[in-house]
């Protein structure tokens, strides 16, 4: 038997054995394709007689040579988990995701199952692993393939070009969801995306955790005050009545309460050979930078660059409520309450608590929990 023929023998055999991985109870095909490589005396052009062409092409068997990686069985995501959609959002930064858009936003893509990774504009499922690269215009460049035709400056070249940049956006809003490889939860038409979103805003059912982040990154800025005092803030974005609130809280440093009340945590990054401390909101993508400074204690680093920073010299006074992306719950509404305000209504009700707690009460009327529980040992 020539060397041609055993080839042909060993591709037959091999064709026919299923490999079945230990956590799943799905059979799958080696493709001879993916062997021929590996065997001698075949050529990458030519097909072994044995192997039916038809059936290199034919994609009427879901699970014989599928171009789409298989869902792990062994990945366990919770769609409506609020912590990995914020884990989702946090991967956008200004260092990957340069898309300015309304509804193309990275709040739209978490909450579709997409993160954004270390190449600019790449997302990516952790889930199926899929991934897809964004590409979007911001402006007319006559050297772009999508653009070359709208150089000339007029009106109607400029409604033309943001007619094709807004049907690519709607595309890319609706890959989103249909970009995910068969399998995916992400995909399932079953999933509502916006019980997701809603995972999102600030709620008064998470009053403690509310009130305990609130509570800690107050507690940092405190100790770096001086270094958030390195800018001049608006401080006319708070009515008379939720500036009491604040400083009914603590009136240590109305700045300092109005920066976590916003939202802002303080951060520190290297930039080159400087380390910046900076201000981020923790519900959306926005960063801004403070200043040079030694190492900040108790502050988290972020991801250090290579390249040095560009610090604005203005000495205009930062709005930590305009600041903020235009989608961050912290400054949209959701059940007729933002999110700052949200964290208002926390903090109103505790203080009031504790007004009521200081008081001198009179025992004839009231009792305490633990004074009524001694008159009842008494009276048993």
């Amino acid at each position: 038997m020539d060397d041609t023929a055993t080839t042909s023998a060993i591709l037959d055999i091999l064709s026919s054995i299923c490999l079945s991985p230990g956590y799943s109870n799905v059979k799958k095909h080696v493709s001879p394709s993916s062997l021929r490589s590996h065997l001698p005396h075949v050529s990458s052009q030519s097909t072994p007689k044995s192997v039916n062409k038809r059936k290199l092409s034919n994609s009427s068997d879901p699970f014989i040579f599928n171009k789409s990686p298989k869902v792990s069985r062994r990945t366990t995501t919770d769609p409506f988990s609020k912590n990995t959609l914020d884990e989702r959002i946090n991967s956008f930064n200004i260092l990957n995701w340069s898309i300015e858009d309304d509804k193309l936003n990275p709040l739209e893509c978490a909450v579709n199952g997409w993160h954004c990774r270390k190449r600019k504009n790449e997302l990516h499922c952790n889930y199926c692993h899929a991934v897809q690269l964004i590409r979007l215009n911001e402006q007319k460049d006559k050297n772009n393939l999508v653009t070359n035709f709208l150089f000339v400056e007029d009106d109607e070249a400029e409604e033309q070009f943001l007619k094709v940049r807004e049907q690519l956006i709607s595309s890319y809003l609706r890959r989103l969801r249909t970009d995910h490889y068969p399998g995916c939860m992400w995909k399932n038409s079953n999933l509502d995306i916006g019980l997701v979103k809603k995972q999102y805003h600030l709620k008064i059912s998470d009053m403690n955790e509310i009130l305990e982040q609130y509570q800690s990154n107050l507690d940092n800025l405190i100790d770096h005050q001086e270094i958030i005092m390195l800018k001049s803030y608006t401080t006319d974005i708070l009515n008379r009545s939720q500036t009491e609130i604040l400083q009914a809280y603590n009136s240590t440093n109305l700045i300092l309460s109005m920066v976590a009340l916003f939202g802002w945590e303080l951060k520190q990054q290297r930039f080159g050979s400087k380390n910046l401390a900076l201000l981020k909101c923790h519900k959306c993508t926005r960063r801004i930078l403070l200043g040079e400074s030694g190492n900040l204690d108790h502050t988290e680093p972020l991801k250090s660059v290579n390249y040095p920073a560009e610090i604005s010299n203005e000495d205009s006074d930062i709005n930590l409520l305009a600041e903020h992306e235009d989608w961050c719950c912290m400054v949209t509404e959701f059940n007729n309450q933002k999110g700052y305000e949200v964290v208002l209504t926390i903090l109103q009700s505790v203080s009031s608590t504790e007004g009521y707690e200081g008081m001198e009460v009179e025992q004839d009327h009231s009792y305490t929990f633990d004074s009524t529980m001694a008159l009842l040992r008494e009276f048993s």
